[in-house]
């Protein structure tokens, strides 16, 4: 059993004597708690002082179980065994681990950040690079250096104290990024929101499923195995939904002007032969709050058009910057139905 987390404290906690939390590199947002147990091979009560990081996890797992040798040949895993630590067959090596971590947001709250770091043994390197504008960071950055070992807080910034390991990181930190995917300095995606559809849409467009503008993403809510991963062609999304799934939702985050759009116009299809439950048009004017619209779908494997009436819904008027727009799926109350849908849009 591997019980751990996949990011520091929420942004509303208190991660002292960690600087910072979720979203940023400093020890706040990445240094987590490990616990793993293994009757009769792990000890009670060890403790480990190793470094590790969640790709370690993978590799361990395969190890315990006997599974490395079917790794396909040539296949480099990014990660170490950790049970030779843990069942003390080898001694803790803290200075010769080395991890790098690339972090960017582009979400709705306005956290445009883009932040690198570096670490070798106790030695920490963070870059945060300065954010111009419509998405797009500068190649000018502010390197940070700390020693983890004596300042587990990230207070002291030491690279003009000592250059020479400050250069020394840099130049380690620049061929780790020669073995992973490049990312330029001005990479931006144009995304709207993070759910795909991009920035540089018409603003009557909430949704359009291709594979330039949509990534796949939906929200599938606790019941992820009987919703499929989105499946588009040549602009159309289709999805399979089995009986009791929650409602998959498709929807973007966007800033929608609603003196000039009262409607949202899309057309869908869905397979015959299931009885289906409601639809819903998705209408949250911040965040999450909202009152969605229903709407009663038709399963004749044909195409149907739906046109919402927006202002029937109390967030309409409370539009806000973070509002979240869209449609909810129906779901079959027995068996699975295919269901595909064209461009979801914004009428007058």
């Amino acid at each position: 059993i591997i019980f751990t987390s996949d990011n520091g404290g929420m942004l509303s906690g208190n991660c002292w004597p960690l600087k910072k939390s979720k979203q940023y590199l400093e020890e706040g947002g990445i240094r987590v708690p490990c616990l793993i147990q293994w009757p009769r091979v792990i000890p009670s009560g060890t403790v480990s002082a190793q470094p590790s990081i969640m790709m370690d996890a993978s590799v361990t797992v395969l190890e315990a179980g006997g599974a490395r040798k079917f790794v396909p040949k040539g296949r480099k895993l990014d990660g170490v065994n950790l049970l030779p630590f843990l069942t003390s067959k080898a001694a803790v090596d803290p200075a010769n681990r080395t991890f790098g971590w690339r972090r960017r947001d582009w979400g709705p709250t306005g956290n445009y950040l883009r932040q690198e770091a570096y670490r070798s043994g106790d030695w920490k390197l963070i870059r945060t690079y300065k954010y111009l504008r419509n998405k797009k960071w500068s190649a000018e950055y502010n390197d940070e250096l700390f020693n983890l070992g004596q300042d587990i807080g990230e207070v002291e910034n030491l690279t003009e104290k000592m250059p020479q390991k400050y250069q020394e990181m840099k130049t380690s930190f620049d061929q780790w990024k020669t073995g992973v995917v490049n990312l330029e300095p001005d990479f931006f995606i144009p995304l709207r929101d993070q759910l795909g559809s991009p920035s540089n849409l018409p603003d009557d467009i909430v949704l359009e499923f291709n594979t330039r503008s949509f990534e796949g993403k939906i929200h599938k809510g606790k019941t992820d195995e009987l919703v499929s991963d989105p499946v588009n062609e040549n602009g159309i999304c289709k999805v399979l939904v089995k009986a009791g799934a929650t409602p998959p939702l498709l929807h973007a985050i966007m800033d929608v002007d609603t003196k000039k759009y009262s409607k949202m116009r899309f057309e869908m299809k869905i397979s015959k032969g299931r009885e289906i439950g409601a639809g819903r048009a998705v209408l949250r004017h911040t965040i999450w709050k909202g009152n969605d619209l229903l709407f009663k779908p038709i399963a004749d494997g044909k195409w149907h058009q739906y046109i919402i009436d927006c202002t029937e819904s109390d967030a309409w008027s409370q539009w806000s910057s973070l509002g979240r727009i869209g449609v909810a799926l129906p779901v079959p109350t027995k068996g699975e139905v295919e269901i595909s849908l064209k461009t979801i849009k914004l009428d007058q």
